[in-house]
């Protein structure tokens, strides 16, 4: 992984603790799931002044706002399959969940909390160096990742934005020529724009294979194969046969926020309609913003993939909760239910007891 020899030199040079070590690379900026939770939070703090309960019999005031923060947030709930513009009536009921069963006071610190977050994780790496007489080129070198950080989480932010885009040009273009919008879902770019040229000619057999079951490969001489149907069972016959196993019921992968706790195993492929219980264990191939909500009731998020810039990286420090990143078969050896250790200072995932199916 990238820079990650590099940090563990540094954490070594100067026998900087893990926990010491994650915060001076955490991005003293707010994420932008943080910055609408802290607007949602504000609205609703205002709305419980006034002894709002309701939208319709919200006042004027706080119908500008929703309409201001729905007009620059209206985006955050797309992902890579769907396409959505958020309501006004929906971020003011998430601005309801996000507060319901709390006084005005403890709204009140949250709000603080996040006003002040930036000033406070600049104020304990400042504290840090300090502490370890940190020269300033390694300092510097540990924020680079911080502000990596800061940029990966504005990428997705981007994308979100642009995947809402695209998909309101797909879903125009499936009207257009009367063609099913989940279709348009299963094609790459390249048979997008033909199709948009052949005036909605495409392929529909193949469409419906890849619709049961396909895999993208994207090879290193930037070609890509899509494998569907009969090809694609004869690839996955072979990943299978590869017959994946951990030993000694330890699981590794890299530190990305760490802390050491205990809980039953969640995995969660697909985020929409997932259930996760306060407390539980999220285990994904990668995290992606759609998977906030369940990360924020996650005791520790374990995944397949992720560097230490990765939003799941990048999120787990925000919230403060251990998190293992790069662990390549967590999703295929961890079953729901499965009671395991995440000590995440040390990248490590004990398996303490398999749930009997």
């Amino acid at each position: 992984m990238i820079g990650e020899e590099d940090i563990n030199g540094i954490k070594n040079k100067y026998k900087i603790s893990g926990d010491d070590l994650f915060k001076l690379l955490k991005e003293p900026r707010l994420s932008f799931s943080a910055e609408n939770n802290l607007g949602l939070m504000r609205i609703a703090l205002k709305a419980k002044d006034q002894l709002i309960k309701s939208y319709g019999s919200a006042s004027r005031e706080i119908k500008q706002l929703i309409q201001s923060h729905q007009k620059k947030y209206f985006w955050i709930e797309n992902g890579y399959y769907e396409h959505k513009n958020v309501s006004e009536r929906e971020f003011w009921r998430s601005a309801q969940e996000l507060t319901r069963g709390k006084s005005r006071r403890e709204i009140k610190g949250e709000i603080e909390k996040l006003e002040n977050y930036e000033q406070n994780i600049k104020s304990k790496k400042r504290e840090l160096i300090k502490k370890y007489l940190i020269l300033k080129k390694d300092a510097q070198f540990l924020e680079m990742f911080a502000v990596a950080s800061f940029w990966q989480d504005a990428r997705k932010k981007t994308g979100l934005y642009m995947n809402y885009a695209v998909g309101t040009i797909m879903e125009l273009a499936a009207k257009k020529f009367n063609v099913p919008f989940v279709d348009l879902h299963f094609m790459i770019a390249p048979e997008f724009i033909e199709f948009l040229k052949s005036n909605g000619q495409y392929d529909k057999e193949e469409i419906k294979r890849r619709q049961k079951l396909f895999i993208s490969i994207n090879k290193d001489d930037g070609e890509r194969i899509i494998l569907s149907g009969k090809k694609y069972l004869k690839f996955a016959e072979k990943i299978i046969a590869q017959n994946i196993q951990i030993k000694d019921n330890i699981l590794k992968g890299s530190a990305a926020s760490g802390g050491k706790v205990r809980g039953r195993v969640r995995v969660v492929l697909n985020p929409k309609g997932a259930k996760l219980e306060k407390g539980e264990i999220l285990v994904a191939g990668m995290t992606r913003p759609e998977y906030v909500p369940l990360m924020k009731k996650a005791a520790a998020i374990v995944t397949d993939e992720g560097g230490i810039t990765s939003h799941a990286a990048i999120i787990s420090r925000e919230l403060g909760i251990p998190c293992v990143i790069g662990t390549k078969i967590a999703t295929k050896v961890l079953k729901d239910g499965d009671l395991v250790e995440v000590d995440a200072t040390k990248g490590v995932i004990k398996v303490v007891k398999q749930l009997k199916i």
